[in-house]
Parts: C-alpha cells; structure tokens; sequence
C-alpha cells in the first residue's frame, strides 16, 4: 500500500514538473505574439518605404519644388534610404529576438523529453497511459516537441520573407510579404491555444492548491 502511494505522489510530482515547462512555454507564446506584431508593423513600414523608391528616382516627380530647391530629389531619398536601413535593422532585431524564442520552446522540449526518459520506474504503456483526467507523459513530450517544431519553420518562412524586401521588389511581392508574414501560415493559433490548454487545463496548478 506505501508503495502505491508512493507511487501517485510520484505519479504527481511528474505531473508538476511537466506542467511548469508548459507554463514557460505559454509565456514564451504570449512573448512571441507581441513581437509578431511589433515584426509585423515594421514589416509594413519597410514595404512602404520600398513601394516610394521607383517615384522618388524621378526629380521630375518633385514638379516646382525642384526649381526653388535643387537638391531636394536627392535629400529625400537619402532619407529614405536612411529610414529604410533603420527599419530593416529593427526588424531584423525581431527576427533574432523569434530566434531566442524558438531556441527556449527547444530548450523546453528537450527538458521534457529528458524528465521523461529519466523517470525510474519507466511510466506505464511507453508513457502513454492517462491517469485519469491528468494527460499522458508522451503527451507531455509530444506537445512540446510540436509547439517547437511549428515555431520554428514558422521563423524560416519570416526568415525568407524578410529577404524578399528589397529595393528591386515588385508591388505584388511586396504585398504578398506583408500578407504571409501577418498570417503566420506555419501556425494555427487555434490548434495551438487547444494544445497547451489540454495540458494546463487538465493539471493542477499547485498554487491553487496551497490558495484553498
């Protein structure tokens, strides 16, 4: 009888542990959503600044402001070119800041994988095996691996889309970034938030707990 108990409260303490790495990684997700919308809007901005180029080579586009100011086509785009650099160097501070946040959903992963093979005795079923309402280990390891795996090839796509903004782009390309890069086509944000609340939702949080 000891041995059983020993067992679920060994059975629970697992199940803690699991659960803390899925609470890190949740953090990490609400992280990696306000830099996509920082990334986003810089995305938008850099592609602005792209679409004026081809006007702003004409002087003859700057009508009677030429005359009065001669050296006014070739300040602008100066600036331009100005605020495009520091656009895209912001932007690809973002890219490497979505870096870090896969490498922490890995780092997560791989902790989880390692909890599991380090679990003595192994868990029952290969780890597959519910108990009760609390999720199988395998469960466990599978989610992060997937919720890391997704993030990232979404940020190869990022990666690559982010290449695609140069002077010579074509409106629709351009255009076609601006949309892939907002919509994050690697990623179902519904399936995700199912994945990590399956997990949250159905272990106790020990802070809870101690509350009541």
């Amino acid at each position: 009888r000891r041995r059983g108990g020993a067992a679920v409260r060994m059975g629970d303490h697992i199940t803690q542990k699991f659960r803390a790495l899925f609470v890190k990684a949740n953090d990490t997700l609400g992280i990696w959503t306000a830099t996509q919308s920082r990334a986003s809007a810089l995305v938008v901005s850099a592609a602005m600044v792209i679409e004026r180029l081809p006007e702003l080579a004409d002087d003859q586009r700057f009508g009677p402001l030429k005359e009065r100011f001669p050296t006014l086509p070739q300040a602008t785009r100066e600036a331009q070119a100005v605020a495009l650099d520091r656009v895209m160097t912001n932007l690809r501070e973002e890219i490497e800041y979505f870096d870090e946040l896969v490498k922490e959903l890995d780092r997560l992963q791989r902790n989880a994988a390692s909890l599991f093979g380090g679990m003595d005795p192994p868990p029952p079923g290969g780890g597959g095996l519910r108990r009760g309402p609390t999720p199988a280990v395998a469960e466990c390891v599978l989610g992060l691996r997937d919720l890391w795996r997704i993030h990232r090839d979404e940020l190869a796509i990022k990666r690559a889309l982010v290449d695609e903004l140069t002077c010579d782009a074509l409106m629709s390309d351009l255009e076609e970034v601006k949309a892939l890069f907002a919509a994050e086509p690697n990623l179902d944000p519904d399936a995700v938030r199912r994945l990590v609340d399956s997990i949250l939702d159905a272990t106790p949080d020990p802070q809870s707990r101690r509350r009541q």
